[in-house]
């Protein structure tokens, strides 16, 4: 599967896309809750479209501070390592890092959101605490800018399948471009 690699303009024309195919479903939610950090990012412009709060969470990978962010001057090795940290992801453990800040109420309808889902352990991950925080499992839907196919039957809302480097990633060839974008600050 070839992974395309998205702009930051093309982030938020497809959360507008994503957006306007919640509004078109029978789904009215009450809250946007992002998963940081991509899904920081993809929540706040739904929450706008849609027109109701925000509020963002993090999950993170056991793994994650054992392996940390390439420096710079490594960039060169930049696919040998993006291919490490896929190993790790795929065997790593999800936690909740920054729980959700506000309680929800069991008859609030909460969208949850993140960038991609690829193997779903952090959306499934996001949706317990949820649940531990009080909203009931048919009240929470799921939305995300691109899932993989085989994932497709977990997600709720999405705008395309397959697999995407987002401009956030120092992957990206529009790294620098987002660095230096009004977006950078927010994740």
């Amino acid at each position: 599967m070839t992974k395309s690699f998205w702009t930051v303009q093309e982030i938020a024309e497809k959360s507008a896309r994503l957006g306007k195919r919640i509004q078109q479903s029978a789904y009215r939610p009450d809250l946007v809750v992002g998963i940081k950090y991509g899904g920081h990012l993809v929540g706040t412009h739904l929450a706008k479209v849609l027109g109701v709060p925000y509020s963002p969470m993090s999950v993170k990978c056991r793994l994650s501070t054992i392996i940390p962010r390439m420096p710079e001057k490594f960039r060169r090795f930049r696919f040998l390592y993006s291919a490490l940290e896929d190993l790790y992801y795929l065997f790593s453990q999800p936690f909740i890092h920054e729980p959700l800040a506000q309680q929800i109420g069991s008859e609030q309808k909460v969208l949850l959101v993140d960038d991609d889902v690829v193997l779903s352990k952090t959306i499934d991950v996001a949706k317990n605490h949820l649940l531990q925080m009080g909203a009931r499992k048919e009240n929470i839907k799921t939305a995300a800018m691109i899932v993989h196919p085989k994932q497709k039957e977990n997600i709720d809302f999405f705008v395309e399948l397959g697999e995407a480097v987002f401009p956030w990633s120092i992957y990206s060839p529009h790294y620098e471009d987002f660095k230096r974008s009004n977006y950078a600050g927010m994740m």
